[in-house]
């Protein structure tokens, strides 16, 4: 992402989204494939289930559907979603490192897991450059063996955590679902659904909302007039700014448990005062309490980085505690494998016993059925406390 601008780039809240991870499904068609050989002058024919796809050809899946509203004037999807709203103008792919482990075939039931794991910003003669570093992994669904291991916050398990903490703390009977009109919007609302009924409940109302809407009154009064008690909500900073500010006009006092996204930016700034009143997920949090490993670590940071004076200079604290797990989790499987050999790496992983992590204490954190070890036990719910991130609760730092 290039060009300068004189619009304000808050780094620090563009990194917040570092760790961040969404997971999209998709099949290995036919069609597709005979497209591209028609195209390279080859027969078009539909190749049979089980025909192995050239390298690159990955590409022909996973492909962005936006509706015509939801694309901006680059061509690309209106800021937000899953990437960090870097505010520029001209957004490019500045390049890919590929490892391909075995070919994908047609009638493949694949699975896409993206995780955002760095954020830089650059200045320059030419003016301010973004860079976003994202690693997919790209794997069978239900693939048998599987080799994708993770430590993060995954869209499933945190709506059956959000329903989860709705319940508790403000005995939700009809909460009321309210996302963002975009593909990780959708794929919660699917996650919020599933998580109600396997409750037993149901939705009292779900609406969407634009990235770009500036009121959105008319959802919010639909699902007060449906009794939503509690609101569950999805989407990025500034869309999730006007949810709150147009509670405000309605003079609606409702609890609302948000995904991550309001982590991820000037979240005060453009909600007003009631952004106080939102409760969202994280994976960890340096405020409060620190268990023995927590103080080892922040107190190794402020040693190595001299910009790090306390917690809140952790940013993000998910994308140092997700990391810092994984890779500790990670040297772990490899001694128990006694062998750089992937396979050998992934019985690896089924003989951890046991972890003292950052995150938390890891016991047998992975079986075969079983390849995330954080759960919707595991999160932190927070709020913004002044411009703080702090666990409910925590009244200042």
């Amino acid at each position: 992402m290039s060009a300068a601008t004189n619009e304000s780039l808050d780094e620090a809240a563009l990194r917040q989204r570092i760790g961040r991870s969404e997971s999209v499904d998709d099949v290995v068609t036919p069609t597709p494939v005979a497209a591209l050989s028609a195209t390279l002058d080859a027969l078009p024919e539909r190749p049979a289930d089980g025909t192995p796809l050239p390298p690159l050809w990955h590409w022909l899946y996973f492909l962005p559907l936006h509706r015509q509203s939801e694309i901006g004037p680059d061509g690309h999807a209106l800021r937000g979603g899953f990437l960090p709203p870097v505010p520029l103008p001209r957004r490019m792919w500045a390049g890919s490192q590929l490892t391909f482990h075995e070919p994908l075939r047609v009638g493949d039931r694949l699975v896409r897991t993206s995780t955002i794991d760095d954020v830089t910003v650059k200045r320059g003669r030419s003016g301010t450059l973004v860079f976003v570093r994202v690693r997919h992994l790209i794997t069978r669904n239900g693939a048998n063996p599987n080799f994708v291991f993770r430590v993060s916050a995954v869209d499933d398990i945190v709506d059956r955590a959000m329903l989860q903490y709705a319940e508790k703390n403000h005995g939700a009977k009809s909460p009321g679902i309210i996302v963002v009109n975009n593909p990780w919007g959708e794929s919660n609302q699917k996650g919020l659904t599933a998580a109600l009924q396997a409750r037993g409940m149901k939705p009292a109302g779900v609406e969407k909302f634009e990235a770009n809407d500036v009121d959105v009154t008319p959802q919010l009064s639909r699902l007060k007039s449906a009794g939503s008690d509690v609101l569950l909500l999805v989407g990025n900073v500034g869309p999730s700014a006007q949810v709150v500010k147009s509670l405000d006009r309605m003079g609606w006092k409702v609890p609302i448990v948000s995904h991550w996204g309001p982590a991820g930016g000037r979240f005060t700034e453009l909600a007003g005062p009631n952004a106080k009143d939102v409760v969202f997920v994280q994976t960890y949090s340096f405020f409060g309490k620190q268990t023995p490993v927590g103080q080892r670590v922040l107190a190794a940071m402020q040693k190595k980085y001299p910009d790090v004076k306390g917690p809140g200079d952790v940013t993000p604290a998910v994308g140092v505690a997700n990391a810092y797990d994984a890779m500790h989790l990670v040297a772990l499987a490899i001694q128990k494998a006694g062998s750089t050999d992937g396979d050998a790496i992934r019985q690896g992983f089924y003989k951890i016993d046991k972890y003292d992590g950052l995150i938390k204490t890891y016991v047998k954190p992975f079986t075969p059925d079983n390849h995330d070890a954080i759960n919707e036990n595991d999160y932190v719910w927070t709020r913004f406390v002044g411009d703080e991130i702090l666990p409910v609760g925590m009244a200042s730092k």
